[in-house]
């Protein structure tokens, strides 16, 4: 039985080459005006801007599945969310969201991380804190376990994160 995050996989790289069978069979590629007047000020600076967005395909830097970077995606990004003009997606969907999600993961135990060193005896903190360092070394195979493994020892806290930091130190 396949786990959701290789299903969901499966399905995004069906999706993408449907849409590169489709690009490649002969289907014009989409090509929408491009309005310079609405391109962020550091694009318009920009030299080479051409007339139209035309559908791209670029390759995931994580999975190397090729996706579509269609023209309404492009116009999106570089007139309404004011993206620079050359910067190019990198990671497909599922990776770009599993990357924000890391991020966000990380920034949480950074703050939570500095308030415990204003509030160095609060328990509930060390815990929250040698959780979330723990999770974030399981996403990423980053993060101080042995950090995490001194508030656990503090706490007195045999857990399943405990197990699992003194598996890995």
């Amino acid at each position: 039985m396949k786990s959701s995050k290789q299903r969901k996989k499966e399905i995004q790289a069906k999706r993408v080459h449907k849409k590169e069978s489709l690009l490649s069979n002969g289907m014009k590629k989409q090509q929408i005006l491009i309005d310079p007047s609405r391109l962020s000020e550091k694009s318009q600076r920009s030299l080479g801007i051409p007339e139209y967005y035309i559908d791209e395909i670029i390759k995931c830097t994580d999975c190397d599945v090729s996706f579509l970077f269609s023209a309404i995606e492009q116009k999106e990004w570089y007139e309404h969310k004011k993206v620079y003009f050359w910067q190019r997606p990198i990671r497909c969907e599922f990776h770009y969201h599993e990357w924000l999600r890391i991020k966000k993961m990380k920034k949480e135990m950074d703050r939570n991380l500095a308030i415990l060193e204003s509030e160095p005896d609060n328990k509930k903190l060390m815990n929250i804190c040698a959780d979330s360092i723990t999770e974030y070394h399981k996403g990423t195979q980053n993060g101080n376990i042995k950090k995490a493994m001194e508030l656990y020892n503090k706490l007195n806290l045999k857990n399943d994160n405990y197990l699992y930091c003194k598996k890995q130190s």
